[in-house]
């Protein structure tokens, strides 16, 4: 796809990858659409739809609808139990903000692509202890997805998924790896979406894998 003055909507884009996709976008040319937290609470699908029909009465159209928003909450041994509201606050973004930005796109958007920015804990968890319910909440949000492409095979709206691997965010505050440093900047990341977003074809499952550090 030429995404030149193509209209592009990415929630949670203030900072990290949505924020390096904001910049990637408008470097090829598009239009980019980046709600703030005040005018989009991805958690409430009343806000999801409103926004959604102001962004098409202003532009006419939605080409690309990208799901980035995304917070994690990390739980180590020392809380001796999970603090279940953080717990269904992750799910409440991570999983029904997913659910909503696809129900919505899907609804206002006649052809086009839907971008969903997941992270390679849903195809591999067995390292995220203490991040294991930001795992689960990306999982739900993998499965969900399969099935939704299997209920939209004839639509003219593409739904793609993207698994970044570790990528250097505000998303995991204080709790950082010893190889943290290694991890990718956004802007990698971002360039790798974009690239494959050109493609005639662009991969469904996109992984997005660190460089190897020697």
């Amino acid at each position: 796809m030429n995404l030149k003055d193509k209209v592009v909507v990415i929630t949670g884009a203030s900072s990290g990858i949505g924020k390096a996709l904001s910049d990637a976008f408008l470097k090829v040319g598009a239009q980019v659409v980046t709600p703030t937290k005040t005018e989009l609470d991805v958690r409430d699908e009343a806000q999801v739809i409103k926004f959604t029909e102001n962004t098409v009465e202003k532009y006419g159209h939605i080409d690309i609808w990208i799901n980035n928003a995304g917070i994690a909450h990390f739980f180590s041994k020392q809380d001796k139990v999970i603090d279940m509201v953080k717990a269904h606050e992750i799910m409440d973004v991570n999983f029904f903000g997913t659910v909503f930005g696809c129900r919505t796109a899907l609804k206002y958007m006649k052809e086009g692509m839907i971008v969903n920015i997941i992270s390679k804990a849903a195809l591999d968890a067995t390292k995220m202890g203490y991040g294991k319910i930001y795992a689960a909440s990306k999982w739900a949000v993998r499965g969900y997805l399969e099935a939704l492409v299997g209920e939209n095979l004839n639509s003219k709206v593409k739904i793609l998924s993207v698994y970044p691997g570790g990528t250097k965010t505000s998303l995991w505050k204080d709790y950082k790896t010893e190889n943290y440093d290694d991890y990718m900047d956004p802007s990698v990341v971002a360039e790798k979406i974009i690239k494959n977003l050109e493609q005639e074809v662009p991969e469904e499952h996109l992984v997005i894998n660190r460089p190897v550090v020697k």
